[in-house]
């Protein structure tokens, strides 16, 4: 049996049957592995609460084969340099508030509730700020024989990163969602923060400045999916002709791209840009730049002009109670905004994905199941294509939209 603040262990090769009494929430790690000839298959139940322990550090394994190790840790404050060139590591914060740095210099926050992932290969520092307490899984590499003993080569030319993923409690984050259960997708605000961002690489076609991008996808649905993008100064080339088209909205910074033909369309902090499915050209970032973004993978429009809009969302300032401007349509995405003062409003059967990002206002959403989303400024929202439910607008909603 187990419950709130246990640990558990399912081995490889287990089976048996489930029983729910109370409804469950977990932070779960799964790792596919190879067989481990006379590894135990008998499942591990340990209380979080039974390890504490006076010693500033401290450590205990509760589970062990050859390809999987899991345990429980106590690490005082101070900073401990880390090279995890033998496993990957994945851990869920108990207590405690620390950050990690990169080898190339970028920093994660985290805290109780998170969850951390820390790939094969990756170096960097650990600065502990509070007492951190830590469940762990530490996890071997596919197709290592002697699991933890081996020594594996990393190449340098790839430098792999922490990925800081935050608990989501009712906020699900989803890849895809079944027909047969249809349900809006809130994204918070925090969760598109810089540091919640994940380092990709320098610009490989750079050749002004030293720009480094990070990014979060956080929903994909279909063809459609969304998150976030942050990058430092610097240009680039683009030569290849897009093959999805991209909406942004700028939350800070500034910058341009430039058509092949030198016509350059320039955008900052609160302007929505669409690059068209088969934009190429030039990138520039003037000032360090983050974004939501939503991007579409679509079939080929026949007429289409692949020239990029940018539109200030300033300029949508309607006194109406109600009101809504495209600014971009072809056979197969629309982009504008909305303007909708308190009311409720029904919702049947969407007949396409539309992505938001909320600018003013404070609404609910309510599933077909009676699930509830509570949303507000700065989050960003997906009503896949066939939801169902109903709009409860408290204060006057304006949001920025896209329907693929």
């Amino acid at each position: 049996a187990f419950g709130a603040g246990d640990a558990v262990v399912l081995p490889k090769g287990w089976y048996g049957r489930w029983d729910i009494t109370e409804t469950i929430h977990k932070v779960w790690v799964v790792h596919e592995h190879a067989d481990v000839a006379g590894a135990s298959v008998t499942p591990v139940v340990v209380p979080v609460s039974s390890f504490a322990p006076g010693e500033m550090h401290a450590t205990i394994k509760i589970f062990e084969d050859a390809a999987t190790s899991v345990g429980l840790t106590k690490c005082s404050p101070g900073v401990f340099p880390v090279d995890k060139s033998l496993v990957t590591e994945s851990f869920h914060v108990l207590e405690g508030e620390f950050s990690l740095t990169n080898a190339d210099g970028s920093v994660r926050q985290c805290k109780a509730g998170d969850t951390v992932v820390l790939p094969l290969g990756w170096s960097g520092q650990w600065d502990i700020a509070r007492t951190l307490k830590m469940v762990w899984v530490e996890t071997a590499p596919a197709g290592s024989s002697s699991g933890f003993g081996t020594s594996i080569s990393v190449s340098p030319s790839s430098t792999p990163t922490p990925a800081r993923l935050s608990t989501i409690t009712n906020y699900p984050i989803v890849k895809e969602v079944c027909p047969s259960t249809l349900i809006c997708v809130k994204v918070p605000l925090e969760l598109l923060m810089l540091d919640k961002l994940m380092f990709k690489d320098r610009r490989e076609k750079a050749d002004r400045g030293n720009p480094r991008d990070f990014t979060r996808e956080l929903v994909a649905i279909g063809g459609t999916s969304v998150g976030s993008w942050s990058c430092t100064k610097g240009g680039w080339d683009s030569p290849t002709p897009r093959t999805s088209t991209e909406t942004f909205y700028v939350l800070d910074g500034a910058g341009y791209v430039t058509d092949p033909d030198g016509i350059r369309h320039s955008f900052g902090s609160g302007d929505v840009v669409v690059l068209p499915k088969g934009w190429y050209g030039r990138w520039g970032i003037i000032k360090p730049i983050h974004k939501v973004w939503v991007l579409h993978e679509h079939a080929n429009e026949v007429g289409v002009r692949a020239t990029p809009i940018v539109i200030p969302v300033s300029r949508f300032a309607p006194e109406e109670m109600y009101a809504s401007s495209k600014i971009y349509e072809d056979g197969n995405t629309r982009v504008g905004f909305t303007k909708c003062s308190a009311g409720v409003f029904p919702v049947d059967d969407r007949p396409f994905t539309e992505s938001f990002h909320v600018l003013e206002g404070d609404f609910t959403l309510t599933n077909a199941d009676e699930g509830v989303r509570r949303c507000k400024a700065g989050d960003t929202v997906v009503l896949p294509k066939g939801w169902s439910g109903q709009l409860d607008v408290i204060r006057t909603l304006t949001k920025v939209w896209v329907e693929t």
